[in-house]
């Protein structure tokens, strides 16, 4: 996924693109995902992509829990 130039680049994009990534690839079951930063990233953008990482998988417990469903 591309983020725009480094230049550009801000915790708001961060956040919403790893939101977006996880809830994308949390459509289906998955042994594990990985999240991949470069030594780049501050640590205030490193807890965005986190957050919205997390944010991106509320409510994707409903496909692995066969009660829920």
């Amino acid at each position: 996924m591309g983020l725009g130039s480094r230049a550009t680049l801000d915790q708001g994009t961060l956040y919403r693109a790893a939101a977006t990534a996880t809830r994308a690839l949390s459509t289906r079951p998955r042994e594990k995902v990985v999240l991949v930063a470069d030594g780049s990233w501050s640590t205030r953008q490193l807890e965005q992509a986190v957050a919205g990482s997390a944010t991106g998988t509320i409510g994707q417990e409903r496909l692995s829990n066969p009660f829920l469903q």
